[in-house]
């Protein structure tokens, strides 16, 4: 009652039926970036993909449309994600248009229908490179270089 008193009457509805009012965009952008790629793989470009969106979208989904480069680097803040898709664009796929990666998520879905064991591929560029360290045995009993002296 007081926040329709005070004049802050949108509050409420903001604290209360976000879920409801904004939910559709979360499922829009979110759904396709997931959806229909291959699962149980040690490289997320071939599990998430990396969508481009217009400024207001891009801005009220946090950045969030470069969810490869989110997934790989999950440290860096969403408002460089950006940036850092221009750093490795050479080693990514090419991040498709909204309209394109639902239309690929609905033909990947239809065709789990007929193989419920289709994964979509995700074509990587000629010059992607995927580098896997090794740890040795040795580095797997510690945390590295960060370890204390005395501790191994």
């Amino acid at each position: 009652m007081q926040a329709f008193v005070t004049g802050l009457w949108v509050l409420p509805v903001i604290f209360t039926l976000f879920n409801f009012i904004a939910n559709w965009l979360a499922y829009l952008l979110g759904l396709p970036q997931h959806c229909g790629l291959q699962e149980n793989v040690a490289d997320f470009r071939k599990s998430v993909q990396s969508i481009t969106l217009n400024p207001v979208f891009e801005f009220l989904y946090w950045h969030m449309n470069w969810h490869t480069e989110h997934h790989m680097y999950a440290g860096v803040p969403c408002y460089n994600l950006k940036k850092l898709h221009q750093a490795v664009k050479d080693d990514m796929p090419e991040p498709r248009s909204l309209v394109g990666v639902w239309r690929e998520m609905l033909e990947t879905w239809e065709r789990q229908m007929i193989d419920p064991t289709y994964q979509f591929d995700t074509p990587l560029p000629a010059t992607a490179q995927f580098k896997r360290h090794r740890i040795s045995e040795e580095g797997e009993t510690s945390i590295g270089e960060l370890a204390p002296k005395g501790l191994s």
